[in-house]
Parts: C-alpha cells; structure tokens; sequence
C-alpha cells in the first residue's frame, strides 16, 4: 500500500487507522456519510432501546429520555455533523493552502519549507499519539463530570432511584462509555484540526510572502484566505446545536427566562469566531508592512508623476490645443493614482463581510427553535421584514 500524499495535509485525522480497519476510509466522501450515519447509529440509537428497556425513555418533563433535548442536540445532530463537517474542511483547507504556491506568494528559497509543512501537518493530524491524547481528554471529562450530571437534574434518565439511593441507568452507562466520549472526541478532534490550520497559516505568514500591495482585492492578493471560512458552517451549527440543547433544558424545566440565556448565544457566536476566523489574523503584521512599504514606495512615485504632469500642463494650460486630447499623459496619471489608491484602501485581515455569513447562519441556526418558543413565526417574519425594508 502505498503512503498518502502529503500534498493533502487535511485529508486525513486521528481516527485514520482505526477507519482504515473497518474500511471507512477518512478521504473518501462517500465514506464520511457513512461515518456520519455509523456515529449517530452509536451514539444515539442504544441510548433510546435501552432508556426504553427502564421505561424511561417516554415520560413526563426531565425524566424522559426523548423529551432531553441536550440528548437530541449532541447525539442525534451534533455527532453526525462533526463527522460530515470534516469533508468541506479538507477541500476548502487544503485548496486554499495549495493556492498559496500557485499563486506564486510562496518565494522560490522557502517551497521547500512550504512542502514540508503540508507533510508535518498531514502527519500531526492523523498521528497515534493525537489519537491516544484526545480518547483520554475525552474519557477524562466524562468520568470528572460523572458526579455533577447524575445529581443534577435535567436529565433524570441518566440515572434512576434504587435501594441504595441514585445508580445510573442502562442508558446512562452507555452515554458514559460511549455516546458522552464519542462526542467529546470529535470535538477535540475538530480544535486539533483549527489549532493545525492556525499553525499552518503563521508558518506560511512568516515566509516573507510576495504581497502586491496594489492587488485588486485589497488584502495583498490574500483575499482568496477568507474561502477558508467556507469549511465551517456545519461545524459551527454542531457546536451550536450542542449548546442550544443544554439552552433549551434549562428554559423549559428551570424556568429560565430567554433574555438570561442570551450572552451564551453571544458567546458561542465569539468562540466560532475566533476558532474559525481568528487564525486569520495571523496576516496583519505582513498586510500592514506590505502597505506601510507600498505607500512609501507608491507615493514617491505619484509625486514624481504628478510634479511633471503639473510641469507640463498647468503651466500652459491657457495654450493648451485640441491635439491635448489625444496625448496619454492624463489617463496614465489617472491609472498610477488609481493604483496608488489601491495601496491606501488595503485591508490588514483577508476577510469581507460575505465571508462571515454562511459561518454566522450556521451558528445561529440551532439557536432559533428556542426563539420561536418566545416568539411567535409570524412576529419573527414581521421583524425581519421591517429590518430588511
């Protein structure tokens, strides 16, 4: 078998050799729907047979298994779509890392150190050691919270009353053992995959990279960084739907009142933010020397241009004739301020407002059956529609 090409440093992941074992290889697309279905079948579908085995899966309120919507949010939606999400992620990751040697920003003495990354990259992401790392991380959190989930009372499936006071239920074992560690590893998977995209993109931002200030997309010919953001939204409605479901617990059985709950909906907009766009960042220190030397260089050459073009006209502006017209002197002044404006109007960070929307549609989403529980559909479109006119 030969070795996967390196040039493909997102195509991989930690659970690599384990997909290899059952044939549900992490590169091929059809493969993650797979994957996507075998997690939810795992995760969520034993939870039910066996709360129901206690009669706890249809109930009244929190001692329901099917009326927890923390268990519906993580389980039935947030596993399957952290394991879809990993598909756009490795096209849009890796094309938008491979554009930087084909757009030439890459300078011909660090190509190799450029190669290298793409290889250290694929091999930090799909390596053992990541593997063992994140299924410990995972079981360590579920079996340190044990204590705090079983006596807290949102979810009272987890556990049932015996002889000798609370004991954790059929279901409550498996969400133990496998639904709770299963999510959980697929969520530190997806930070060890941003904190890889964060390192790749400081190391490509400290390759003295070719930025042509004047470029027309006003990010040094790095406007194209921001389709990274492309490779996020599924992600971004996982991790909200995950927190949207603990929402929802605590606004239907604890009385908590909406506008309580609203700073953790604005601070799970921040953290996808700054998980998804904040390795961005990384950019500004090289835009702004880009610019900083562009405006040096291109206003020196404005002034020049523009001291002999006022030489040359305004003196005899009063002489001037209708051959005037067709002399170039006015349209290639025109052109070079025109490119020197370029220069002043050049943003620090390669982003536009159209690359945050899907991001943002993707985290508000989940959050949206808890408004409407507030407020009505039809005041909601009344709302939008006034925002919109």
């Amino acid at each position: 078998m030969t070795a996967p090409e390196p040039t493909n440093p997102f195509g991989t992941g930690p659970f690599q050799a384990l997909l290899h074992a059952v044939r549900l290889r992490s590169g091929a697309e059809d493969a993650i729907g797979r994957r996507a279905v075998l997690a939810l079948i795992v995760a969520w579908v034993p939870l039910a047979i066996l709360a129901q085995l206690q009669g706890l899966a249809i109930g009244t309120g929190r001692a329901s298994f099917l009326q927890d919507f923390a268990a519906y949010a993580r389980f039935l939606v947030a596993i399957p779509l952290l394991v879809a999400a990993e598909a756009p992620a490795r096209r849009w990751l890796t094309r938008v890392l491979l554009h930087f040697p084909e757009a030439r920003l890459i300078p011909p003495a660090r190509e190799a150190e450029f190669t290298a990354l793409l290889g250290s990259t694929r091999h930090l992401l799909g390596s053992r050691l990541a593997l063992l790392a994140i299924v410990v991380l995972a079981y360590t959190a579920t079996l340190t919270s044990t204590a705090a989930w079983v006596s807290y009372g949102a979810a009272n499936w987890i556990a049932v009353d015996g002889d000798h006071g609370r004991a954790i239920s059929y279901a409550g074992w498996w969400r133990l053992l496998v639904s709770q560690p299963l999510f959980l590893s697929l969520l530190l998977t997806w930070l060890w995959r941003l904190f890889l995209w964060l390192r790749c993109l400081r190391a490509v931002a400290r390759m003295d990279l070719r930025i042509v200030a004047s470029h027309p997309d006003k990010a040094g010919g790095l406007g194209f960084v921001g389709q990274s953001l492309r490779a996020f939204p599924l992600f971004a409605v996982a991790f909200g739907s995950a927190i949207a479901g603990t929402l929802a617990n605590m606004l239907t059985y604890d009385n908590r009142s909406a506008a309580a709950l609203a700073p953790f909906v604005v601070a799970t907009i921040v953290v996808i933010l700054l998980l998804c766009a904040g390795p961005l960042l990384v950019f500004m220190r090289p835009l702004r020397q880009a610019q900083d030397d562009a405006e040096l260089t291109y206003g020196a050459l404005a002034t020049s241009l523009g001291l002999r073009f006022e030489e040359r006209w305004l003196d005899k502006a009063p002489d001037v004739g209708p051959d005037a017209l067709a002399v170039p002197d006015f349209s290639a002044t025109t052109d070079l301020y025109s490119v020197a404006g370029q220069v002043v109007e050049m943003r620090f960070i390669p982003l536009e407002i159209k690359d945050f929307v899907p991001l943002l549609i993707g985290t508000v989403l989940p959050f949206l059956p808890i408004l409407l529980q507030q407020v009505s559909f039809t005041e909601l479109v009344e709302v939008v529609r006034h925002v919109l006119m």
